[in-house]
């Protein structure tokens, strides 16, 4: 990155570190494909209004016990590096940051937590058997495909594969977790 980036990059960084409630309140730091993900030992201390006016800044929100300024992919990396240098927090992962947020959680929180992460997984399998339950149910109520046999072949194939999957759903649901 070239000087004139790296200055500004720091100079967002430097009133980042200000806004959030100093170097002393950050616990993590990491980034995904366009967030800038900071754990804070007291979100309080936070200007969320005014994050949101930082330059490239195009947004920020609290999840769970993280605040995450939206940057936009690519640009959010070159931020990151400044900003986890500036703050000494380099080499932090998303892993590590959520690890870090969920320490803060209380023992409901951390349990409820744990319960959601076993379904997020298995989610699109759920929904995709879901779907082609009510497509089946639909199809079968249907005059013409009940007087022709190709299509009431087809229906029961997705009726069937519907079945499947939610045959398998305790074994995905304890793969998962």
């Amino acid at each position: 990155m070239d000087a004139n980036k790296r200055q500004r990059y720091e100079k967002i960084s430097t009133e980042l570190t200000r806004l959030v409630g100093g170097r002393a309140n950050i616990q993590g730091v990491a980034h995904c494909a366009t967030r800038l993900r900071i754990v804070l030992k007291d979100n309080d201390l936070a200007d969320l209004k005014a994050i949101e006016d930082v330059d490239l800044a195009k947004g920020v929100f609290v999840a769970g016990d993280q605040v995450q300024i939206i940057f936009g992919a690519g640009l959010v990396n070159d931020v990151y590096e400044v900003f986890a240098d500036q703050n000494n927090m380099k080499n932090m992962s998303l892993s590590d940051l959520k690890t870090v947020a969920n320490k803060k959680m209380n023992p409901l929180q951390r349990i409820i937590k744990a319960l959601s992460d076993v379904f997020v997984d298995i989610m699109p399998g759920i929904l995709a058997a879901a779907l082609l339950t009510g497509l089946s149910g639909v199809l079968g109520n249907l005059e013409f495909v009940k007087n022709s046999e190709t299509l009431f072949g087809i229906n029961r194939l997705i009726n069937i594969s519907s079945g499947a999957i939610f045959g398998f759903l305790p074994l995905a649901v304890a793969y998962s977790a």
